[in-house]
């Protein structure tokens, strides 16, 4: 009885989704092809259990920025390589360029991507876009942030088409909680405005030819993270979340994350999109990722100046295989100018001397 119970209501999800939602495959997350970090940790809401705040961050949530202190750049590649011999395509590629800086007021991002994908499993077409977010710390454990995507779109014998939109996101640190430290929960909606609509694509449901806009209209994710070991030696963390585009669908990512000396890191992800598997396009294969990080003195007058002589420099190498015949390899590379400032400032009120009593 509670096998045919559950084959009901997923038959009935399974229906409701193929009759009102049918992006491209893949068409929700076309934007994180281009980074490693939201391939590592399947665009997690909340940054991953090991958080990371870089410049594609505010792809999935444009109030993670907000605590950062440095100028952080980001320059990121991933080569597509499809292994269907059927298909004429069998290379292509995504990239990106982004930069975070803080400011008294907010903290300012700027990205700017470009995805190709004009595969027959995966036809996302050709997008150039850029990202905007201003973000903000309201409370030490309260972010909040507002973002803009604008961009053009083109596929072969498709059409073309233009997108701009708006993102809205808080991300709350509550601390720990029972076994868990650095405990995070987000809630982000995503796509608000105009999405890729008037052109000819290959679309999720073959039954349906109409293709919805994407990436779809208010795109809702939630999800939440935490640390299982934290220590000066170790971490060790997940991250889980939900995504409803539209409501017309559910998506579920969950990741794994650990860390050494917050030097050298393994990443293990992976999605599960309900209406690709009602539609026979199944991605069970997880994503593996590996980073490192590293100190990097400069000896110039101006990086001196501005406090960067000594900063950080990380990076990332992921590799995911989608719908088992094409292939992601990105590599990432983040450098934040400047080190972190831990130490929390010393106020002093009134001294001693000259008291008589």
């Amino acid at each position: 009885m509670k096998r045919f119970i559950s084959l009901i209501i997923c038959s009935g999800l399974c229906a409701f989704t193929l009759s009102a939602y049918n992006p491209p495959i893949n068409g929700d997350n076309l934007f994180e092809l281009a980074s490693p970090h939201q391939i590592a940790d399947a665009s997690s809401v909340t940054g991953g259990a090991i958080f990371y705040g870089g410049p594609d961050s505010i792809l999935v949530n444009p109030a993670l920025p907000a605590s950062e202190q440095r100028v952080s750049l980001n320059l990121s590649y991933t080569a597509l390589i499809n292994t269907d011999k059927a298909d004429s395509n069998h290379f292509s590629s995504a990239y990106q360029l982004g930069i975070v800086i803080p400011f008294k007021f907010a903290v300012f991002t700027g990205l700017l991507d470009g995805v190709h994908g004009e595969f027959d499993n995966m036809n996302v077409g050709n997008t150039l876009s850029t990202k905007l977010a201003l973000s903000k710390e309201i409370s030490e454990r309260l972010d909040i942030g507002l973002g803009l995507n604008t961009g053009l779109f083109w596929a072969k014998n498709s059409g073309s088409d233009w997108m701009l939109s708006g993102n809205i996101g808080y991300l709350y640190t509550f601390g720990d909680a029972g076994f868990l430290k650095d405990f995070k929960y987000g809630v982000s909606v995503l796509n608000l405005g105009k999405n890729v609509k008037d052109v000819e694509l290959s679309v999720l449901n073959k039954k349906d030819t109409d293709l919805s806009a994407f990436p779809t209209l208010a795109t809702v994710k939630v999800g939440a993270s935490g640390l299982f070991v934290s220590n000066s030696a170790v971490k060790f963390g997940f991250s889980f979340g939900v995504t409803t585009p539209m409501f017309m669908n559910v998506i579920f990512d969950a990741g794994l994350q650990f860390s050494v000396k917050d030097c050298f890191y393994i990443h293990v992800a992976d999605r599960f999109n309900l209406s690709e598997f009602c539609n026979g396009h199944k991605d069970f294969l997880p994503s593996i990722g590996i980073g490192v990080r590293f100190t990097f003195d400069f000896n110039n007058d101006y990086m001196q100046k501005n406090g960067w002589e000594q900063s950080e420099v990380s990076s990332t190498f992921v590799y995911k295989n989608y719908y088992q015949t094409i292939n992601a390899f990105s590599l990432g590379v983040d450098m934040n100018l400047g080190m972190q400032d831990t130490t929390p400032p010393v106020i002093t009120l009134w001294n001693n001397e000259g008291d008589d009593e």
